[in-house]
């Protein structure tokens, strides 16, 4: 947030906000600067999102020219601004959005030798090739830049995250840490506490927690290290903390268990080793069609590589602007879906072992 006298005035802006994702979340993203590279209707919608979320300063990256179908995904974008850079033509936009958010262009040449990269907190790579995404989330990593590939096809879409081999996540699950009145405890070598009747503990094996507000003999465990805890039943929970020294009795009803959160670190595979062998990267959106995702992931994979080979027959590269983008089907060429279609159920049948023709 803005330091000096804008603090107030921040406060109210993203009082909605702080309350949602909490306020470290919200310190954490005015110091973040982000990279969103394309600025077709994904990119455009992080691009809004992260402005009005108080980023420190979104760049944007789109060289390419816009066009009339933009306009069906693209909302800044009118018919007049067709032939335009798509970056640029969004800028007065976006910059309108929140007066504390820098927003910016950022030239091509900047990303490619990665340059530039090093300067932002995270990049987001929309609607690109897979062979710019892995060149690009490969630089990203090789600074320490977590990078996020989104991508969507119609009603169809994917998002890789790749925020390197050590990533601390300071809340596992996003859930309310749980509060309990403490109604009885058992002092011994392994302490027994039990919480008020009016809720269940909600704890886990291995859960941690610490106390606060208690009176008597179990005060001295106030603002305590975190313990680690194992339920007995619904109510009552062991603690790994000896008080079988302690004197004087608990008074019950004062004070209450709270658990605590240790931070998890999370190992985050290559955005080219997921694309070539996902595994479990993939998550199910719909647990009633657990297979859908590999078939999308597969999908997509086939028709990056039917636009790979056509730019190649054309003598293209990846390359800047309309070049990048070059290669990919249009509506209505059943040539080109039949060959992506092709392309896909060769793949399905080479991971299922199977011959082609099956």
């Amino acid at each position: 947030m803005a330091s000096g006298e804008n603090n107030i005035e921040d406060e109210e802006l993203y009082n909605r906000q702080i309350y949602a994702i909490g306020r470290d979340a919200q310190v954490r993203l005015s110091t973040a600067s982000v990279l969103v590279v394309g600025c077709r209707g994904a990119g455009v919608e992080c691009a809004k999102n992260l402005a009005l979320m108080g980023c420190r300063s979104v760049s944007v990256l789109d060289d390419a020219n816009a066009s009339m179908s933009d306009l069906s995904s693209n909302f800044y974008l009118r018919p007049e601004m067709v032939g335009s850079k798509r970056a640029s033509a969004c800028m007065p936009q976006l910059a309108e959005l929140n007066p504390y958010v820098a927003i910016s262009t950022i030239a091509w040449a900047h990303i490619v030798d990665g340059s530039r990269i090093r300067d932002f907190q995270a990049v987001v790579i929309t609607d690109r090739s897979e062979v710019f995404a892995i060149e690009v989330s490969r630089k990203c990593r090789e600074f320490g830049v977590p990078v996020v590939v989104a991508e969507h096809r119609g009603a169809f879409g994917r998002v890789l995250c790749d925020f390197g081999s050590s990533f601390q996540v300071t809340d596992p699950d996003g859930e309310e840490p749980v509060q309990r009145m403490v109604a009885s405890a058992v002092p011994g070598p392994k302490t027994s506490i039990t919480v008020h009747e009016e809720a269940r503990h909600g704890l886990s094996s291995g859960d941690f927690v610490t106390f606060k507000g208690l009176e008597g003999a179990l005060a001295p465990l106030n603002g305590c290290d975190p313990i680690q805890v194992h339920p007995k039943d619904g109510f009552t929970v062991e603690c790994d903390v000896d008080t079988s020294g302690f004197k004087g009795d608990l008074v019950p009803g004062r004070g209450f268990l709270v658990q605590i959160k240790p931070p998890a670190t999370l190992s985050h595979r290559p955005v080219a080793e997921v694309l070539a062998s996902p595994g479990d990267a993939l998550q199910p959106t719909d647990f009633g069609k657990m297979e859908q995702q590999s078939l999308l992931h597969d999908a997509f994979s086939a028709l990056h590589a039917v636009a790979a080979a056509a730019k190649s027959a054309e003598g293209g590269g990846e390359g800047e602007g309309e070049h990048e983008e070059k290669g990919y089907p249009q509506a209505g060429d059943d040539e080109a879906a039949e060959a992506v279609v092709t392309h896909w159920l060769s793949k399905r049948a080479a991971a299922s072992g199977t011959g082609a023709g099956t």
